[in-house]
């Protein structure tokens, strides 16, 4: 099967072109000529140079594709108004000129976050019968970009995959957190005790390309995760094991890291730039819980995870050293 691929030269992206190519599909990337694109020219994708918010510069790139898997996205910016453009308006754009190309696509899949569904109640995976209720700006603009995703149900088939935390190999935002573990041997975050999902950028690849593979209702909402809920303190100390460094995880006072949101956010304004930690990021980390489960896509498609956060986190770390990062 063809594949669209938008955010290729992303994360998760390089990891669900590479595991298309795996899985015997063909991909159509659609890439920045800016971006680093030396990965996926090792795989030998299909590279299409064009913009969400150009949708002329996709129609190359969508000729003869049977699927699109739509992971591109911002996951920091400036403002409320920059994620809705990249992540509401450019999906729309997206939609609207694979209506028009591909009337006949087999599957739509739009890569969301837990965050476009909010925090859940309890540790309990979060039911799917429950409103949406953001909490971020980022989270707003995921749920918005679902909402543009299904209109188009009735035209051709839709599935929403919504993963949590995503870790792995060529993540660059989440080497910060192997870094600052390693170097001082401790997890700082509030009181380390909220309970959160996470999943290994392969097995969410892996989820997508599935829900492209097997027939399933239109307009299906899919969470994902490694099936386990996690401790800050624990993801802590099992990064630092696939270290080797034991790791001492200390309280951290909210009011700090609302400070240091400021800070950070302050830099931002200066140099004009997005920046990851900011108080979008601090609305989010104080919430309880964020668990998500992964129970509808198994029963629906078979899906299930296959690596856990001891083994990604080993996985992970190891391809960080290899590369001269950690």
């Amino acid at each position: 099967m063809k594949i669209f691929l938008t955010g290729g030269s992303g994360f998760l992206g390089s990891h669900i072109a590479e595991a298309a190519l795996g899985r015997g599909h063909e991909v159509a990337a659609l890439v920045r000529e800016t971006s680093n694109l030396g990965f996926l020219k090792q795989l030998g994708v299909n590279l299409h140079f064009g913009e969400l918010r150009k949708p002329e510069s996709v129609i190359e790139g969508l000729k003869g594709c049977e699927a699109v898997i739509h992971s591109a996205g911002l996951i920091k910016a400036k403002s409320l108004q920059e994620y809705i453009d990249v992540n509401v308006k450019g999906t729309a754009d997206l939609l609207e000129m694979t209506a028009c190309c591909r009337p006949s696509l087999k599957r739509f899949v739009y890569i969301s976050s837990i965050a476009a569904q909010g925090p859940s109640p309890s540790p309990e995976p979060r039911g799917a019968d429950l409103e949406p209720r953001t909490v971020s700006h980022y989270g707003e603009s995921k749920l918005l970009g679902e909402k543009e995703a299904l209109k188009y149900v009735g035209k051709f088939p839709v599935t929403v995959i919504r993963p949590p935390i995503i870790y792995g190999e060529r993540d660059s935002e989440f080497l910060t957190v192997f870094k600052l573990i390693r170097r001082l041997r401790a997890i700082t975050f509030m009181d380390g005790r909220q309970i959160v999902s996470m999943i290994h950028a392969a097995d969410a690849a892996i989820a997508a390309l599935m829900a492209v593979e097997t027939e399933h209702p239109s307009g299906s909402i899919f969470p994902v995760d490694d099936g386990e809920g996690h401790t800050y303190q624990e993801m802590g100390k099992t990064i630092g094991r696939a270290m080797g460094v034991n790791v001492h995880p200390f309280k951290i006072p909210l009011a700090a890291l609302k400070f240091t949101a400021f800070l950070f956010e302050l830099y931002g304004r200066i140099t004009s730039q997005a920046v990851v930690f900011n108080m979008d990021k601090v609305n989010e980390a104080k919430q309880l819980y964020w668990v998500c489960g992964h129970e509808e896509i198994a029963k629906r498609i078979g899906w299930k995870p296959e690596i856990s956060l001891t083994e990604g986190a080993k996985r992970t770390a190891e391809w960080y050293a290899k590369n001269g990062l950690l």
